[in-house]
């Protein structure tokens, strides 16, 4: 065997490992790694360990070490995975400490290391890992630590301890922290990703970015921490950092220039394009490299802070091809720049309106493939706002082969001579009365894909929409005579139709039926349709009973 995976929790009741074996991703139980088999470390190339132990990690392969020596001489990847239910209780730090050293004899070598990620990063375990002698791993550039429940279990000990011990503690921490980087101290791309964690046990994480912040090129952080050094490497080209009111305060400067991708997450409303401003410049900034940006702005319920005289500045980023901004529902956008992407293919946004359409008005492109528009929130006041930057989006820019609109609850009625949405090709939209939307349609020429959620208070009889004698028998409203002789066909492009029907119940699913049924003849071009919990809905009895008429309801067959 060359290749051996094995899990979960695997015994080792045989005695040794093929000699040949190159890659291996086994899962242990605990008292099972005392027995590990002998292998060939000098084989390995790829190495995974689940249940991974705690303490004493690099003696579970000393039986194949030699003079006190392992040699991993062809190992690239190293991937660790800790158990947390089986994590050790850090009062025992100390107890780690000898142990480590009156344990840690072996000298591990992996000349040819190049990524660590480890999963679920205990101390203990860390402590373990980077216990390994003298030798250094030079060719060590990637360092990866996850964990998707964390519970470091560091911040319930520190309150147990004294003052004393407090400071013994912070010691330790800072010791793991020189640890690390005197053992990969070539480290260029950093990743820490780490949730329901606390100041105290996200330290070392965040305290490794300022030992490799001259020399990184990639960092990958979700933990909104304060960085203690001035600038980043020039080198950098991906940064992907977390950032918050008490952390935005001396971020570390950036070199534009040389940036490929940039994600910023949790900004707080007071965003500016200020905080990229290089000393040399007052009214220009340059993403030179920047194919890929996200931007994720928080706010509050508080509101924004912001700073209307601020000097509007130039921002071009002429490589970008992907731009995702995302503004959080009580937020907004203090987008103090006029930011020209030339090169774009894909831009969505999503959020407050107010904020969208502060974007709106500060963005520039020559064209773009796919542009979505996602309005999670709206106020009565924005109406006029709304048509104007949603008819200046999807009637005049160029869009060349998506166009999508999702809308929330609208709190007005919507004015179907107000809209000019001529590029439209998605539309998402709910509590909008089914008249006001059968009007709209023929005014969206480019509309592929309708989804539609039905609410009983808009739902009307089709009759009164077929324009027939509202006074007639309801009864009548619904059946297939009155509906095959009331529609006209409109020569729309739409293909794809999702309809959710809410909760109906008696009248309400007749009429939402009705209407749903209503739509498909609408339709001669459609493909698709999905009907969400279609409590009386049946599509083949609806073809049967239509196709004569209409045929091109017999493509919902296929």
């Amino acid at each position: 065997l060359v290749s051996l995976d094995i899990g979960p929790k695997a015994a080792f009741d045989f005695p040794r490992f093929s000699s040949d074996l190159v890659s291996l991703c086994i899962s242990g139980i605990d008292d099972a790694w005392l027995q590990f088999p002998y292998i060939n470390t000098s084989a390995l190339q790829y190495l995974q360990l689940g249940n991974a132990p705690f303490r004493r990690f690099w003696q579970i392969f000393q039986n194949s070490a030699r003079s006190g020596t392992l040699s991993f001489d062809n190992l690239v990847s190293l991937i660790v995975l800790f158990d947390f239910r089986q994590a050790p209780n850090i009062i025992d730090l100390e107890e780690l400490v000898e142990d480590s050293r009156e344990h840690g004899a072996l000298s591990v070598l992996c000349p040819k290391l190049q990524s660590i990620h480890i999963s679920g990063p205990h101390f203990c375990g860390l402590w373990n890992i980077f216990s390994s002698g003298q030798s250094v791993w030079n060719n060590v550039h990637s360092l990866n630590f996850t964990s998707t429940s964390f519970n470091l279990q560091w911040p319930n000990v520190v309150n147990l301890l004294s003052v004393e011990d407090t400071a013994w503690y912070a010691q330790k921490l800072g010791a793991l922290n020189q640890r690390i980087s005197a053992q990969a101290p070539n480290v260029f791309s950093l990743e820490t990703h780490l949730f329901n964690t606390t100041e105290e046990s996200k330290y070392p994480f965040t305290a490794l970015i300022s030992a490799y912040s001259t020399q990184l090129k990639r960092l990958s952080c979700n933990l909104p921490a304060k960085l203690l050094f001035p600038q980043f490497s020039d080198n950098l080209h991906t940064l992907e950092f977390a950032v918050d009111e008490r952390t935005i305060a001396g971020f570390p400067d950036i070199n534009t220039d040389c940036l490929d991708k940039l994600s910023l997450k949790r900004l707080p409303s007071t965003f500016s394009w200020n905080w990229f401003k290089p000393g040399n410049c007052t009214d220009c900034i340059r993403f030179s490299k920047l194919s890929s940006l996200n931007l994720e702005i928080s706010g509050s319920d508080k509101g924004i802070s912001t700073t209307p005289d601020e000097p509007k500045l130039e921002v071009s980023m002429p490589m970008l091809r992907s731009a995702v901004i995302n503004i959080g529902r009580h937020g907004s956008a203090n987008w103090n720049a006029i930011v020209r992407m030339n090169n774009l293919s894909s831009f969505s946004f999503k959020g407050a309106f107010s904020g969208i359409a502060a974007v709106c008005r500060g963005v520039e492109f020559n064209h773009v493939s796919s542009y979505t528009m996602t309005v999670v929130s709206i106020e009565k006041n924005d109406e006029d706002a709304f048509y104007e930057t949603t008819n200046r989006v999807f009637s005049g820019f160029d869009i060349r082969n998506h166009a999508g609109l999702h809308l929330p609850v609208l709190p007005f009625d919507i004015n179907v001579d107000a809209i000019n949405w001529t590029l439209l090709t998605t539309l998402n939209c709910r509590r909008v009365q089914f008249e006001k939307m059968i009007q709209l349609l023929p005014k969206l020429a480019n509309l592929k894909r309708l989804e539609y959620v039905f609410v009983p208070d808009y739902l009307p009889d089709v009759a009164s929409i077929a324009n027939r004698d509202s006074a007639q028998d309801n009864t009548d409203n619904y059946n297939d005579s009155v509906l095959s002789t009331s529609v006209l066909s409109l020569y729309l492009s739409i293909s794809r139709v999702h309809v959710n029907q809410g909760s109906l119940v008696d009248e309400e699913e007749e009429r939402a039926v009705a209407c749903c049924t209503y739509l498909l003849l609408l339709l001669p071009h459609l493909l698709s349709v999905f009907i969400n919990n279609p409590i009386n809905w049946d599509t083949e009895d609806i073809i049967e009973g239509f196709e004569d008429k209409f045929p091109h309801l017999s493509r919902l067959r296929e």
